[in-house]
């Protein structure tokens, strides 16, 4: 399972170090002294797309992302997929972005001949202009490197817009398909329906299946209790005898 350091990334509280299944901790001064993916001399202001909780513009405040514009699109070739892991239990999964020629030539020719590809929707969200250093706390926040690898893709805006954005994709060492949690679900839903997301994709996301705790952990225990011995019945102690009258 996932660590609890990382369910604190994701629910955007400071945490130190990582642990990863393959590299044990990572601790914040590795993190300092790994490449930059941004070099010196790019453009001072960069494009970044969002596809998951950071469509919303609340969430990008509290981790202290100033964006200077937002353009509203999708990422062609590329969807959206369920599959980081999370924690069992509260964040079973969160979102990432698949390459759909990749993913599907994984599948056998049999499989693909069935229909067994994924879903044929490009993922859609909001392309996001800010400075160069708002890309640090990103990378921070997405551990990049570690749990998510950061890339440029080629971004087409609704209105036209083409240009390329960067975009965190899951490293393979933490990729496990599953559903995310019903409370991430629909802080993907808000972002997408603040921005004004076309209806055709808010209410294919809106419709993805999820893990409600409430439900689950409701059903666990009338489970238990329908299986669990009746207690032996208990019956109130006989009334005390009423006092004889005076003589």
């Amino acid at each position: 399972p996932i660590s609890a350091q990382s369910v604190c990334r994701r629910l955007l509280l400071p945490c130190k170090q990582r642990a990863t299944p393959s590299r044990g901790v990572v601790s914040m001064r590795d993190r300092c002294t790994a490449p930059k993916l941004v070099e010196e001399g790019d453009e001072p202001m960069q494009w970044y797309f969002s596809y998951g909780a950071n469509m919303s513009s609340i969430v990008l405040a509290r981790r202290g992302v100033k964006v200077a514009r937002s353009v509203i699109g999708r990422l062609p070739g590329w969807r959206l997929e369920f599959n980081y892991l999370g924690y069992d239990g509260v964040e079973p999964r969160f979102a990432s972005v698949v390459s759909m020629a990749a993913a599907d030539a994984t599948l056998s020719p049999t499989a693909r001949a069935g229909g067994s590809g994924g879903c044929d929707v490009p993922v859609h969200g909001v392309a996001h202009e800010l400075e160069v250093d708002a890309l640090a706390v990103l990378d921070e926040v997405e551990d990049e490197g570690v749990s998510y690898k950061r890339v440029r893709l080629p971004f087409e805006g609704y209105g036209g817009e083409r240009l390329e954005a960067w975009a965190y994709v899951a490293m393979p060492a933490w990729v496990s398909p599953g559903l995310p949690s019903q409370r991430y679900l629909e802080i993907l839903c808000r972002g997408a329906e603040q921005h004004g997301l076309i209806p055709e994709y808010l209410a294919w996301l809106s419709e993805r299946p999820c893990f409600e705790f409430g439900a689950t952990a409701v059903a666990t225990i009338a489970a238990a209790a329908a299986a669990a011995p009746l207690p032996a019945a208990r019956h109130p102690p006989a009334p005390a005898p009423a006092p004889a009258p005076a003589p």
